[in-house]
């Protein structure tokens, strides 16, 4: 193969992958259903953690803008409202993630937790 033929593959190779860009759509964002919402929250907007080091809590996502927390307890997923990023940050970093959760979030019977959306404004996501 002489230069002008593998110099014509590369440009050609170019092109392609220039094409295949302009073409592409980026990936919509993943959302999500959460217990006791209305409607779904896609979380394009939230910086999300997972907590491998948990069992019970999977997943903690944040929208710092909005101070909306989200939360997946085993396979289902929880919001919080007004929440504040150092919590967020600490619920993150604590030694046990279940436990810091339930003594700093969950509400207990009648008593609401800080956080809890029946107390604050929900954020709209549409």
């Amino acid at each position: 193969m002489n230069k002008w033929s593998r110099y014509g593959m590369q440009i050609f190779g170019m092109i392609v992958i220039a094409a295949i860009q302009l073409t592409s759509r980026p990936a919509l964002a993943e959302c999500i259903t959460v217990k006791y919402r209305d409607t779904p929250v896609c979380l394009n907007t939230f910086a999300c953690t997972e907590t491998p080091q948990s069992s019970f809590v999977r997943e903690v996502c944040f929208d710092a803008a909005k101070s909306y927390m989200l939360i997946k307890l085993n396979e289902t997923w929880y919001h919080y409202c007004a929440v504040d990023r150092a919590s967020v940050e600490n619920l993150i970093k604590a030694p046990s993630v279940g436990a810091y959760y339930n003594q700093n979030f969950r509400s207990h019977g009648l008593v609401h937790g800080p956080f809890d959306c029946r107390d604050h404004p929900v954020p709209d996501y549409q």
